[in-house]
């Protein structure tokens, strides 16, 4: 699954041919106007304001595609918050050459106010906020199934794709990932055939986000279901 997304070539994200908006593979609310940026650049100053109003404030932004969040909330900034705007530095998380090209082109009118950084490790600590929309939803998973349960325990077997002949088709496999092995047993018991991801990315994710940002927030905007219907 990292290979199919994030292939440098190939890979459905960085190869830059990923296809957002109306027409496009799907749609997030930036793609439908710049509405979301401008609340969010509203709540971005009022987490400045709530952090004494410091000079250097950073947003960080990670999975920014091509760079129209960006635009919307620093465009909104400039126009109703000067003093917020003046104060603030953006950072793009982005290790792929081809989007950051379409990022910088996005955002020619703010050359002063952007930096691009390969990696989360690549940040310097910094005060503000770590912002991402559907970024969580863009990560490679492990998609499990139980199998029975006995003893109040879940019989977990992992999914993968295989070939039969000129075809694909999904393949129940035992657990022979140690970590993923470790994280399921702290699951509760599922009936079986229950079929679920386990993002064990995100879970390295925010806990490198942590170690970069000294104060501040980290925002993750992201959609599912509610915990019942999970």
């Amino acid at each position: 699954m990292q290979q199919a997304l994030y292939h440098p070539e190939h890979g459905y994200y960085s190869s830059g041919r990923c296809a957002i908006g109306r027409r496009g593979d799907y749609f997030t609310n930036v793609s439908v106007g710049p509405v979301f940026g401008q609340l969010l650049a509203a709540q971005f100053a009022e987490i400045w304001e709530h952090l004494g109003k410091i000079n250097n404030f950073v947003i960080v932004e990670q999975g920014a595609h091509h760079g129209e969040f960006a635009r919307d909330v620093l465009e909104s900034a400039r126009k109703s918050r000067p003093d917020f705007f003046a104060a603030l530095r953006y950072q793009i998380i982005e290790p792929y050459p081809v989007l950051q090209d379409r990022q910088s082109e996005t955002l020619a009118g703010f050359k002063g106010k952007i930096e691009w950084r390969e990696s989360i490790d690549a940040l310097e600590t910094f005060v503000g906020i770590h912002f991402s929309n559907e970024l969580l939803d863009a990560m490679p998973v492990h998609l499990i199934v139980s199998g029975e349960t006995k003893t109040g325990s879940t019989n977990w077997l992992e999914k993968f794709v295989t070939l039969n002949g000129d075809e694909f088709a999904v393949l129940d496999q035992s657990i022979g990932d140690r970590k993923l092995r470790d994280h399921l047993q702290k699951l509760p018991a599922r009936p079986a055939s229950y079929e679920t991801e386990v993002n064990l990315v995100a879970l390295d994710w925010i806990e490198n986000v942590s170690r970069k940002l000294g104060r501040g927030y980290v925002i993750v905007a992201d959609y599912g279901y509610s915990g019942e219907e999970y």
